[in-house]
């Protein structure tokens, strides 16, 4: 709860300028409001959405219908997205720890490492709440029997089902979870396997099925356009701001997969985890090479490695038997992140408009609600900013062989 609230609170306040909004979140917006007005899944020009998954869209379609279209409740949406995944990897990370040891390393570790994503609107912070709310299910089974135990398999089913429909990219994380379900199951193999087909053949039906019925076929296959060498240095980059500055991040992530000392701890076991992160983590690498993705890796493709590892680490540190010891490694771990994050909490984050018609980013004010496209950006009775959708120029292309 304090984790919940300390970063609800948090992002509240870095987000009171406005959001960043790229080309995706215009998707994803503009999509939420004409499933908001039953006009299905399609953007302001009237064109069926192909290239994004539907899950964000209806996610904030909701938000929108209980307390209004505009900005200001996708900023709402946003911020219980963080809040929520502040909280889920908060307990994931004690469940992990056995309940042993002070619990404030982890709060804070997950409480900055999420404000850090708190930038502006887009799939991956529900994304991560999933994955989380999975990883706390997944832990569950330990305990579980019976049609308890069927329930909550279901669960990871449905949040699984539920990555997919909001980021495609969180299927890399599904061959991953076989790691730590067989570890929840006492390293045994027969009914680990049978919940992990389960949960894969679930997400898979539900995620084709879904695209067939909006008529999003695959394209791009094997078309990257970008190198081996830069697609492992972006991920590199990615994975390590999320944790420490460069490359302090990197080597904590690289010493705690290996186990070198003083990253081991007899209270938890960081195989099952680690293997389940390199896999998630090769699994995104293999997508960029096979499908088109016009961003590189960056930060925010990496976010669930490092908010992951940067817990766990926040929780290992503080069981250091040394206290020279433990402190420096908690400042390590602790201190980026917090600065970073304080700094925006307290003045509140603004993001350059660099929008065009190739792509960039938008800045919209908490007041703004979505204006027509072609339309004029002008002040609504209400004191409202009516924006406009701007047309990109995919868009542009695809409403000329119409």
């Amino acid at each position: 709860m304090v984790a919940w609230l300390a970063a609800f609170a948090g992002a509240w306040l870095t987000l009171r300028h406005g959001l960043e909004f790229s080309p995706d979140a215009w998707q994803y917006w503009s999509g939420s409001i004409s499933i908001l007005h039953g006009n299905g899944y399609v953007d302001g020009h009237g064109l069926l959405i192909l290239g994004w998954p539907p899950g964000y869209s209806i996610y904030l379609a909701a938000w929108q219908a209980s307390f209004g279209e505009g900005v200001a409740t996708v900023r709402l949406a946003e911020c219980f997205a963080l809040a929520s995944s502040a909280a889920l990897i908060t307990v994931w990370a004690s469940m992990r720890m056995r309940h042993t040891g002070p619990r404030w390393p982890l709060v804070v570790a997950a409480v900055a490492a999420t404000l850090a994503a708190a930038r502006g609107a887009g799939s991956e912070r529900l994304m991560l709440m999933l994955l989380f709310a999975a990883l706390v299910c997944i832990e569950l089974l330990r305990d579980r029997r019976g049609m308890a135990y069927v329930t909550t398999v279901a669960a990871i089913a449905l949040c699984c089902a539920g990555m997919g429909l909001v980021r495609h990219a969180a299927l890399a994380f599904l061959p991953g979870l076989w790691f730590l379900l067989r570890e929840a199951h006492g390293g045994t193999w027969r009914r680990p396997l049978l919940a992990h087909g389960a949960i894969i053949a679930f997400t898979s039906v539900l995620w084709l099925g879904c695209r067939k019925y909006l008529g999003q076929a695959s394209e791009g296959w094997f078309e990257s356009v970008h190198s081996v060498a830069s697609v492992v240095a972006a991920m590199a980059k990615g994975l390590n701001r999320g944790i420490a500055p460069w490359p302090i991040g990197l080597m904590l992530f690289v010493g705690a997969v290996i186990g070198v000392a003083p990253l081991r701890s007899r209270l938890t076991n960081m195989r099952p985890v680690a293997a389940f992160l390199l896999t998630s983590i090769l699994g995104l690498f293999t997508m960029y090479l096979i499908v088109y993705i016009a961003d590189l890796p960056s930060a925010r493709f990496m976010r669930f490695a490092s908010i992951t590892m940067a817990v766990l680490l926040a929780g290992i540190f503080a069981q250091c038997e040394k206290p020279k010891l433990r402190w420096l490694l908690l400042a390590l771990i602790l201190l980026p992140n917090t600065i970073y994050a304080t700094k925006h909490t307290i003045l509140g984050r603004r993001v350059p408009a660099t929008l065009d018609e190739n792509g960039g980013a938008s800045f919209l004010t908490p007041d703004s609600v979505l204006g027509p496209p072609g339309s004029q950006e002008t002040r609504l009775p209400s004191g409202q900013l009516r924006v406009p959708e701007p047309l990109f120029r995919w868009q542009r292309d695809r409403l000329r062989r119409r």
